[in-house]
């Protein structure tokens, strides 16, 4: 499990640049977006999810997906700073705490170990990695992981009205129904 480390590292690290390059590029700078959001959830019976995404106006979303893909290229083709990696680390091992926060959250970890074979001491083994991480895990680990190329684009509006934007992505456009 150690090289997962640096992926969960990862996700604290996405969040932090969703704050301060999404939010202030994509949201702030280019207007393109109400909010946006990014992360990445560890599951035990898969690699996880990563998702990247916001709120925009209809008229926006070909530009907001091209930024974001913007973003996503820039953290998987540069190594983050030290300060950057510090904030990441500081936000994992604050959060450490919750961890343990009530008997129930810690009966239902324990059963969910046990479940899936994890080692009980995981939590720490956790926190030792987080310790440790490098700059260089980190770019590694996203460089496994975020291929934004080829990442599956889920936009929910008219499709009617979306259709003629989508063709400026170059992305094939399958319209599912919701009732």
């Amino acid at each position: 499990m150690q090289e997962d480390f640096p992926s969960c590292l990862k996700c604290y690290l996405l969040y932090a640049a969703q704050k301060k390059i999404m939010f202030v590029k994509v949201r702030s700078r280019e207007g393109l977006a109400y909010s946006v959001s990014g992360g990445w959830s560890p599951a035990v019976e898969h690699r996880g999810t990563f998702v990247a995404g916001g709120e925009t106006r209809l008229e926006s979303i070909p530009n907001f997906i091209q930024a974001i893909k913007k973003v996503l290229a820039a953290v998987i083709q540069d190594a983050p700073d030290s300060d950057r990696l510090d904030q990441a680390k500081a936000a994992a091992l604050n959060s450490f705490v919750f961890n343990f926060s009530d008997s129930g959250s810690q009966l239902a970890r324990v059963m969910s170990y046990e479940l899936f074979g994890i080692d009980q001491n995981f939590l720490f083994q956790y926190k030792k990695g987080v310790e440790e991480v490098t700059r260089d895990q980190i770019l590694q680990a996203a460089k496994r992981h975020l291929h934004p190329s080829s990442q599956p684009i889920l936009v929910v509006t008219d499709v009617t009205k979306l259709a003629p934007l989508f063709s400026s992505l170059d992305a094939p456009v399958m319209p599912l129904l919701v009732k």
